[in-house]
């Protein structure tokens, strides 16, 4: 009994408090610039630009656009493993008034030991209709890049 106190103690207990702090290469930094917004055929050009930091298996929101009661806004969730790094995104609008609609989930994966290491870019489109009646919709497209560790 005390021979396995004395091994839980001195090996189990410090590997278990080291897995649970987060490892080197957890997190990642999004940019996202670039960025035209197409609402009911009027093009508007939204200046801004976007950093955010987001983890490893972790869904993290970044507000784009909002105008008028009409607000979009894309998830990401940032994967790396030992050989691929994927990032999942689903672009969403939210106007007062209406439920949330979400665009299509799309997915861009990189291998990490044949591709340019440290950093994955892309030009994103996306389109949600708003109204089917009316004939609403709002048209987002965008640059991102990706640097990793």
């Amino acid at each position: 009994m005390k021979h396995s106190i004395f091994f839980f103690a001195i090996v189990a207990l410090p590997l278990w408090i080291n897995a649970q702090q987060p490892s080197t290469g957890q997190t990642a930094t999004l940019k996202i610039y670039n960025i035209h917004v197409e609402l009911n055929g009027e093009t508007v050009d939204w200046d801004e630009t976007y950093e955010v930091a987001v983890t490893n298996g972790v869904m993290s929101v970044v507000n784009i656009f909002e105008q008028e009661g009409l607000k979009y806004g894309t998830q990401f969730t940032y994967k790396k493993g030992s050989n691929r790094l994927k990032l999942v995104r689903r672009g969403y609008a939210i106007k007062a008034g209406m439920d949330t609609k979400f665009g299509k989930k799309r997915k861009d994966m990189q291998e990490i030991k044949t591709s340019i290491p440290g950093s994955l870019s892309k030009r994103v489109v996306d389109n949600i209709v708003l109204c089917k009646e009316n004939l609403e919709a709002i048209n987002v497209s965008f640059n991102y890049e990706l640097i990793y560790k």
